[in-house]
């Protein structure tokens, strides 16, 4: 698995493909539906049953920070959104 972070230029590079519809996923990687791991903001409908949210606090490098930021930008989500997505997909990725 490579360690080299992926550049801005190259981010923007991968949006302009999915802007034209050329984007395709790497082999390999997960893809995750738009509605995959969504919260609705405001109140749910009554008798409407949610799983319970609990807030989690921790400490991320800058540059991770950054990379949320950009790729919550591009999904037109919330960084709570990414983060519970990649926390998701490595639960999967490493179950016992």
């Amino acid at each position: 698995m490579s360690t080299r972070r992926t550049t801005q230029d190259e981010y923007a590079a991968i949006i302009e493909e999915d802007a034209r519809g050329e984007l395709r996923p790497v082999p390999g990687t997960a893809e995750v539906s738009e509605d995959y791991l969504e919260v609705k903001r405001g109140r749910p409908a009554a008798g409407t049953k949610r799983e319970e949210l609990v807030t989690r606090t921790f400490k991320v490098s800058k540059k991770m920070d950054d990379d949320i930021a950009v790729k919550s930008k591009y999904l037109g989500k919330d960084k709570s959104y990414v983060i519970r997505a990649a926390v998701s997909e490595y639960l999967d990725r490493h179950k016992h």
